[in-house]
């Protein structure tokens, strides 16, 4: 149970599942995101990638040779071992989605 907690920890917050699922296709720049997720704030997608990053989930990348500097954000080898799980709560998504 303990490690249940553990694992839901990884897809709790604001944007997280969004995250994930826009970013399982391949990398994404911080502006391709944001556009993606039309309501979330720069600050609040700003923090929740942070967060993403610190728990080894994403993996951002600088892009230096863009003016201006921009970022890019992937999942990483961790990062890739949630989606088979986040494609079954997209599958009881879609049959709630019919019973209603």
């Amino acid at each position: 149970f303990p490690v249940t907690i553990l694992a839901m920890k990884f897809l709790s917050g604001a944007w997280t599942l969004e995250i994930y699922w826009y970013l399982r296709q391949g990398p994404l720049r911080f502006g391709e995101l944001i556009r993606s997720l039309e309501t979330a704030s720069a600050k609040v997608l700003t923090q929740r990638l942070r967060d993403l990053e610190e728990k080894k989930i994403i993996k951002r990348k600088a892009i230096v040779e863009s003016a201006p500097p921009q970022v890019e954000y992937s999942l990483t080898e961790l990062g890739r071992k949630f989606l088979p799980a986040i494609d079954s709560i997209a599958e009881i998504g879609k049959k709630l989605l019919k019973i209603s």
